[in-house]
């Protein structure tokens, strides 16, 4: 029992904690899991911000295909690798909307500017326009 208290004051009383009607929405269907939807929905929240850092990614490799003839050739060449190497992760991690086919014909792209960047003198030209066209294609199917 509750000490005396001024009149203002009352006891809470002990209420049933389960009535008939929570007990019905109970059997009621909520839909899917919580659980599982939010994992979805982080998942395609995370593919999101990796499109949106890839298409910044690639107006960086634009930006450095601009500045390339400006370089030494010793520039060039770092430059050159550098492009392949963030085009290279991109290709692999799938994030570019298209087919099996057309994923293979990117990584031989990637091999000829290698194989470009690799040489003791690498044609300045050669390379620029192999890579434009290809940053391009990549930006239209992010």
């Amino acid at each position: 029992m509750c000490p005396p208290l001024p009149t203002r004051f009352q006891c809470p009383q002990k209420k049933e904690t389960m009535s008939a009607s929570i007990q019905a929405d109970m059997d009621m269907d909520l839909g899917p899991i919580p659980i599982l939807s939010s994992r979805f929905s982080r998942q395609r929240e995370r593919r999101q911000v990796d499109r949106a850092q890839l298409r910044l990614q690639l107006r960086v490799v634009q930006e450095m295909l601009g500045d390339l003839q400006a370089q030494t050739l010793v520039g060039q060449r770092h430059t050159m690798d550098k492009m392949i190497g963030v085009l290279r992760e991109q290709v692999n991690r799938g994030l570019f909307a298209v087919g099996t086919r057309n994923q293979q014909m990117l990584r031989d792209l990637l091999e000829q500017l290698a194989r470009e960047a690799g040489r003791p003198v690498p044609q300045f030209g050669y390379f620029r326009d192999r890579a434009e066209p290809l940053v391009a294609l990549l930006m239209a199917s992010t």
